[in-house]
């Protein structure tokens, strides 16, 4: 097996999209990039997250408990120039200061900071639609593969009980 490195990883799996370089590939439950990845060291290779991986090399190895930041508040971003350093308290601080704070199940559509979906997204799903149609790339079970999310949601986004 032939090491691939990070920097061939970010070319196959992230474009740009706007200011953010955004990461295409495998992600974890909140959204962050993920790439197994064996390091210098490592007895074998192991699940890390992109954006942390991108500062190290910027930056040098972080101790364990500092945490890597995004200032553009886009946790598939790994562009250098948004990611920042500094403590779990630090990232409390910022979080808060830009009202991301609330994980409340009420809060739906663009303001639920774990969203896998964009405005953008619902808008096509809603336009591409057709009530009745079983079969085809735009019944509810095409548009939930291709979109990667549960059928039920597209159902929900389609009788507009989510992203109201």
């Amino acid at each position: 097996m032939t090491a691939f490195p990070l920097e061939a990883r970010i070319e196959k799996y992230a474009s740009w999209v706007g200011p953010c370089l955004v990461w295409h590939g495998h992600r974890d439950k909140d959204g962050y990039p993920v790439t197994c990845i064996k390091l210098p060291g490592d007895v074998k290779a192991k699940n890390r997250r992109v954006h942390r991986l991108v500062v190290e090399g910027r930056d040098g190895a972080l101790a364990g408990d500092l945490v890597v930041m995004h200032t553009c508040d886009n946790p598939s971003c790994i562009n250098p120039d948004h990611l920042r350093v500094g403590t779990h308290a630090d990232n409390i601080r910022d979080r808060d200061q830009k009202g991301r704070g609330n994980f409340s199940r009420d809060v739906r559509g663009r303001k639920n900071p774990r969203a896998k979906l964009t405005g953008f997204d619902v808008e096509d799903i809603r336009r591409r639609h057709v009530r009745g149609v079983r079969n085809g790339p735009n019944s509810t079970k095409a548009l939930a593969e291709e979109y990667g999310v549960d059928r039920s949601q597209i159902q929900r986004i389609v009788r507009g009980d989510h992203w109201l």
